[in-house]
Order: structure tokens, then sequence, then C-alpha cells
């Protein structure tokens, strides 16, 4: 069994089904395969080191939560739209890691949609 270092949320495991559904309707069936594994990867990096550089705190949405923004786990800047909101926590069988509480697109004000 893998354990992952980071739990979604039930309302960021319906964002990244939202995220994934849209790029797969936009692009393609490839991008939305390569898109996926873009999150993942900056899933683990924010869990592997939760105050990485890059990663900025967002305790003016609540206390102890921070954001990372996807197209830093990609080889350019731009690669990527979305933003992942998480705090420290149990991940998965009382492993430490984060918490992910939503996926969000840049564009979104996260002040309306972060709630802890």
């Amino acid at each position: 069994m893998i354990v992952l270092p980071y739990r979604l949320t039930a309302t960021a495991a319906a964002d990244l089904r939202r995220v994934l559904r849209w790029s797969g309707k936009q692009f393609g069936p490839d991008q939305r395969a390569a898109y996926a594994g873009l999150i993942e990867r900056a899933l683990g990096m924010a869990a592997e080191d939760p105050n990485r550089i890059g990663s900025r705190d967002r305790s003016d949405l609540a206390p102890g939560v921070r954001s990372f923004r996807i197209d830093l786990a990609a080889a350019r800047r731009g690669a990527a739209s979305h933003i992942i909101y998480y705090v420290l926590g149990p991940a998965e069988a009382a492993q430490t890691g984060i918490v992910v509480l939503r996926i969000l697109h840049e564009g979104m004000l996260a002040e309306r949609h972060v709630v802890r």
C-alpha cells in the first residue's frame, strides 16, 4: 500500500475532479493526464516541505493556511494556472504531511473559497 504525504478534503477532491474534467474537455486526454501528473508532483513537493521556497503563508485566509502554485512543479512558469491551499496535518495512517483544502484557479478569489 502506498502512503501519500497528503490528504485531500472532500472539497479539494471535487476541485481536482473539476479541473481535470475541464482540462480533458479543452485539451484532450493526453494533456489531462499530463496536468494530473503535474498536480500530483506539486502536491508531493508541498507535502515534502510545506514551507518550501515558493510557498506562501496565507494566514490572512485562516490560521496556518499556505499556498503553492502548481506551475512551480513544472519546468517553466505559466505551465499551470492553479494553486493548492493547504495546512499541516495528518495525511494518511497518522503520517505527517499536509491536508489540501482547495485547488483553485489563480483567477479565483481565495478569500471567498478557502475555509478551514
